[in-house]
């Protein structure tokens, strides 16, 4: 009985060495991440598994193949988008396995901006289906828990990797406490990105939004920028498996992410007064049928060192909310009779892990803001129309106000509800 209480001690005071080990990482890492350049410039694309670690199986197919697939597609949108100003390194690029710690390396080394895991998932419950997009983070289920287990287990394939990852237990969920104190540093820019995916993910075709969450990844834990990981859906269901090896469904599911990068992107540059270029729809320029002109000869990368400093996005400071109200004057009146018991449309303008005062300073140029909560975000809203089409020349409005990543939501007796059902229901 003593042992067995000296241990369950001796178990605890590690799990809070670690914490305290963590938090002193997390100070050192991101002054070292600050440098002279601000913006998004780098960003490293992850594709999960790879060579002798295939990852979950599907009746057909492995995870590393889908996420390698979906992450070249991913790389090759957003170099065609903007060319240049942006580099693109993956950290593999064909059938090869890659350590896990070489892969936050990779990220490290290169002043990356942003980090991006691209996985697919698995269930014993083959039904399970769905995007969704982690942050590092504790998890608050035990299917968050196995997820961030099962992902983390690649360790295990590694040679010394008890030296390597300091005796970390995959499967002790001590073990985790320690890791995800990390995640403060980097929280709200990596919850705005992930956000972004899932809102995207919302309007895709044959794709589930499951949201985002956050879970304890050794990946995430080690880079010192913005990072998420991205569940694409699962192998382990019949039905998205095909859909996860189809290259229709790979390419709208990467744009999806794409999307949420250009307006990532778009919202960290104008942040730190970086003018930020006119390029163009982002749908027809990837699908070809314009030319951004700024766009070059596509260059595949791998790690390449640079020797310039970058600089790490610099936090929004945001101030705590005061008014418990959630909207504010006079806003935008529909030109439609208008019923809160029909459906609603909104435009979403901003994602936020803490409230935003509602005030001119913060929301320029809007009369009225109104909010919702999901996945523990704060996201703003402008307008509220039965109206599709008055919803969406909001939105074209706004975007010319400097909130370029607005689009549509919808909304039936308070609820938020998918898109395209939305636009039906209001149709009939």
């Amino acid at each position: 009985m003593k042992n067995n209480l000296e241990h369950a001690i001796s178990k605890r005071m590690n799990a809070w060495f670690l914490v305290w080990l963590a938090c002193f990482f997390a100070i050192t890492q991101v002054q070292a991440s600050l440098g002279d350049s601000l913006g998004i410039r780098t960003v490293v694309i992850d594709p999960g598994h790879g060579g002798k670690d295939p990852g979950c199986l599907g009746k057909f197919s492995h995870e590393a193949d889908v996420a390698l697939s979906i992450s070249l597609k991913l790389g090759k949108m957003i170099k065609t988008y903007f060319g240049d100003d942006v580099k693109v390194i993956y950290t593999r690029t064909e059938d090869k396995f890659v350590e896990l710690a070489e892969r936050a390396r990779i990220a490290n080394r290169n002043k990356a901006d942003l980090f991006i895991c691209i996985h697919a998932n698995a269930s014993a419950n083959t039904g399970s289906k769905g995007t969704e997009t982690y942050v590092l983070g504790l998890h608050k289920s035990e299917a968050q828990l196995k997820v961030a287990q099962r992902e983390n287990e690649v360790i295990m394939v590694e040679d010394n990797y008890q030296t390597k990852y300091q005796n970390f237990n995959v499967k002790d969920p001590d073990a985790y406490i320690g890791i995800t104190i990390m995640a403060s540093a980097f929280l709200d820019q990596s919850m705005a990105f992930a956000a972004g995916i899932q809102n995207y993910v919302d309007g895709t075709p044959n794709v589930i939004n499951r949201g985002v969450k956050q879970a304890g990844f050794l990946v995430l834990h080690q880079v010192n920028m913005p990072s998420v990981l991205v569940e694409t859906g699962f192998l382990t269901n019949p039905e998205e498996e095909k859909v996860l090896n189809s290259e229709e469904d790979q390419f709208n599911i990467a744009k999806a992410i794409f999307k949420a990068f250009v307006d990532y992107k778009n919202s960290v540059d104008i942040a730190n007064g970086v003018k930020v270029k006119e390029r163009g729809n982002p749908d027809e320029i990837i699908s070809g049928k314009k030319t951004n002109t700024v766009v070059k000869k596509e260059e595949v990368k791998t790690e390449q060192p640079e020797n310039k400093e970058k600089d790490q996005v610099k936090k929004e400071e945001i101030k705590k909310e005061e008014n418990k109200e959630n909207t504010v004057v006079k806003g935008p009146l529909s030109a439609y009779p208008y019923s809160e018991e029909k459906v609603v449309f909104k435009v979403q303008i901003r994602t936020s892990s803490k409230p935003i005062e509602n005030n001119p300073q913060n929301f320029p140029g809007l009369e009225t803001v109104d909010y919702y909560q999901s996945d523990g975000l704060y996201k703003y809203t402008y307008g509220k129309s039965n109206n599709f089409d008055e919803a969406k020349k909001w939105e074209s409005e706004v975007r010319e106000k400097g909130y370029k990543g607005a689009f549509v939501i919808a909304f039936l007796n308070g609820q938020r509800i998918d898109i395209h059902k939305a636009k039906e229901m209001a149709n009939q």
